[in-house]
């Protein structure tokens, strides 16, 4: 669950990375060093749930997820994460969700399609929830390389 400190990092941060690391899915929330009061980098490390899920539908696609890394640069400026930092707040659970799809038309284009998204559950005192789903960053790349798009494949 989101805390404070954690809100205060991720709106003032002026890097932003989302990671998986095969053990577990993290923000990494940087101040350059440059833009902070005792001209050292600040980091903070957000520890968040998530989930890996191929979707190589009937493509023959079978090597591992083994990590996974999206990032902003400037977010300050990146109106996407300026939305979805100011609709946080304290108690947000967050849990990303890195999707890797395909469909006949692009395996045999030898492509496929790389989606991040951050899911947001908010709980009320009264026992209700919310969610929320933001979509970060999503490519088409292809599936001969090593580092494909956002994802790593052993």
């Amino acid at each position: 669950m989101l805390e404070k400190k954690d809100l205060r990092a991720l709106r003032n941060a002026d890097t932003v990375s989302f990671h998986y690391d095969g053990k577990q899915h993290y923000i990494m929330a940087t101040k350059d060093r440059q833009n902070t009061d005792d001209g050292f980098e600040q980091k903070v490390k957000i520890v968040v749930d998530g989930g890996v899920h191929k979707h190589a539908h009937g493509t023959g696609f079978s090597k591992e997820v083994t990590s996974c890394f999206s990032w902003i640069c400037s977010p300050k400026y990146a109106r996407h994460w300026r939305t979805v930092t100011q609709q946080l707040k304290v108690g947000d659970k967050i849990c990303f969700q890195w999707v890797m799809d395909s469909s006949q038309w692009l395996t045999e284009r030898n492509l496929l399609i790389y989606d991040f998204r951050i899911g947001v559950t908010r709980y009320s005192k009264s026992g209700k929830f919310s969610e929320y789903e933001y979509i970060m960053d999503q490519r088409v790349g292809d599936m001969t390389g090593h580092i494909t798009g956002m994802m790593r494949f052993d």
